[in-house]
């Protein structure tokens, strides 16, 4: 992903910044978009659009969706054609819910950010989703493509005949156990070499809400180990990502002094 920075913003920063010193950017690295699988609460790709536009200080987004990219798609083919003019650089946030679930019932919220340098990113992605499968009723395995997830919400309740409806439910339920996901993204070499792994820090769907039962500590241990970085917009867990609280107990969780995920 540090490839990914330098090459987007190429050398004009670098020249900016002979000049002008430290140059800061704004990021927003999830914001999901009109035709989201769940929860899709915007008015459409031109209000969304404009929206985006109208803000001068954003400088790249992660466009997110849940197991899918298709809404990145649709954004990169806007921005080619002219629109997102502010935003120097889009590229796809691919959100998961794995397995197991917090106390409060919740999958753990899990992000892959992807560089789109490779003219064939999405190509690449798609391959590799199409490899990520969740088994049901044990004698069904289903994929992580739009035509498997609609045929799982589908196999999990027959009553659902439209089939946005169906997908939405199919990734409800797609819900892989941590392990398996990450034995399936280590066995992905383009995917490893060209994503970066985000990981919720909060209670309700964050790797925190492992924390009831010390049963959990070396799971949530690995999960950080396995992260790249940190979501949360808490102050707190801003901190204690940059051990300056809790007596530096953030090496403890990672399992390491160096590398330690970055914060967002």
């Amino acid at each position: 992903m540090a490839e990914m920075e330098c090459s987007t913003f190429g050398g004009s920063v670098e020249m900016q910044a002979k000049h002008r010193g430290s140059i800061w950017r704004r990021w927003d690295v999830h914001l999901h978009s009109p035709g989201t699988i769940r929860e899709d609460q915007f008015e459409g790709w031109e209000e969304y659009t404009a929206a985006i536009e109208a803000d001068t200080e954003i400088a790249a987004l992660g466009i997110t969706d849940y197991l899918s990219v298709k809404n990145y798609a649709h954004a990169r083919q806007l921005k080619e054609a002219g629109r997102f003019r502010n935003v120097a650089l889009l590229f796809p946030n691919i959100e998961f819910r794995i397995s197991p679930a917090t106390k409060h019932g919740k999958g753990i919220n899990l992000h892959l950010l992807v560089s789109p340098d490779d003219p064939e990113h999405l190509i690449h992605i798609e391959e590799a989703l199409g490899q990520l499968s969740f088994d049901y009723k044990a004698d069904r395995k289903f994929y992580c493509t739009e035509k498997s997830l609609t045929s799982l919400g589908q196999a999990f309740d027959e009553r659902l005949t439209d089939k946005r409806t169906a997908l939405a439910e199919g990734v409800n339920q797609f819900k892989v156990e941590f392990r398996q996901f990450k034995d399936w993204f280590r066995n992905q070499p383009w995917l490893k070499r060209n994503a970066l792994v985000a990981l919720d820090a909060g209670e309700q769907d964050g790797a925190a809400g492992l924390k009831h039962d010390s049963g959990f500590a070396a799971l949530r241990e690995e999960l950080y180990s396995f992260a790249d970085f940190i979501l949360s917009p808490r102050p707190k867990d801003r901190m204690f990502w940059l051990g300056k609280s809790h007596g530096g107990r953030c090496i403890k969780e990672v399992g390491r002094t160096e590398g330690l995920p970055a914060r967002m």
